[in-house]
């Protein structure tokens, strides 16, 4: 993401935070530990957010790659259940 200015940062930390609670609300709790995987979901569902928050008379589809990482983080055994 490429952002000029300050001006979006207060934004940008909130798309973040609504990005954890998604990914809480999918199975997917927020780990202990560092997870690359969990960092690739956040940051994407964060970017898509973003992209999209002028959006107006329907939802984007989530990203191409996302789904399949949310399903390994599901199902890999990385995340706590």
């Amino acid at each position: 993401m490429r952002v000029d200015g300050e001006e979006d940062d207060d934004l940008i930390v909130e798309l973040m935070a609504a990005a954890k609670e998604y990914l809480d609300g999918a199975g997917i709790p927020e780990p202990s530990e560092d997870s690359k995987l969990y960092t690739m979901a956040v940051h994407s569902l964060t970017l898509h957010y973003y992209d999209h928050r002028d959006a107006v008379g329907g939802e984007a589809a989530l990203p191409l790659g996302l789904r399949p990482i949310i399903n390994q983080l599901k199902h890999s055994g990385e995340m706590p259940l």
